[in-house]
């Protein structure tokens, strides 16, 4: 160490080392970056009782919904950033299952009529037997479609797909079935 820089220390006053120190503190403090902006801080807390039906489903939908902690999914519900999943029922599977041998039959048919080849009238008529099927598992579709959606997920699906005027003109539709 320098001589002159060790005359300097011991001759500096003690306050002056805390000045110093106050004085480095104040540097890192500037420099320090906060994680999170002071209005994104999770400052206020709120308590709720739920019965035990009531934490059971909620705890239910949150894993539906992929969160692995509650607080965070509640935070996104409130702020309706939450994103419904719908819900893969048994007669889902059994489609996509039906469907998927359907779309392999109907490549069959037309590598082979791609290849040239013309369809005998068994071929025909197993076409159109697929062709029906195909159908009928489209019709299927749309029947879960309309009966999966929950509550949430139909709330989402209009504020995405729908404008105000049409929400109305629902809501008036409705309101005219219920008076006859």
């Amino acid at each position: 160490m320098n001589v002159s820089l060790l005359d300097t220390l011991r001759n500096t006053n003690p306050d002056d080392f805390k000045a110093i120190e106050t004085a480095i503190k104040m540097v890192k403090k500037e420099q320090y970056k906060a994680r999170k902006e002071p209005s994104e801080l999770l400052i206020k807390s709120v308590k709720t009782n739920l019965t035990e039906l009531e934490h059971q489903e909620l705890i239910k939908k949150q894993c539906a919904a992929g969160y692995s902690k509650l607080s965070s999914f509640i935070r996104d519900v409130i702020n309706n950033a939450v994103k419904v999943k719908p819900i893969v029922l048994e007669p889902s599977k059994t489609f996509f299952s039906k469907s998927s041998d359907l779309t392999d039959y109907i490549e069959t048919i037309a590598e082979h009529i791609e290849d040239g080849n013309a369809l005998n009238k068994d071929e025909t008529t197993s076409t159109l037997v697929v062709l029906h099927g195909l159908l009928r598992e489209f019709q299927t579709t749309r029947h879960l479609l309309v009966n999966s959606f929950t509550q949430e997920a139909a709330y989402e699906v209009a504020r995405e797909h729908l404008t105000t005027e049409q929400l109305l003109v629902l809501l008036q539709e409705k309101e005219c079935q219920y008076d006859l």
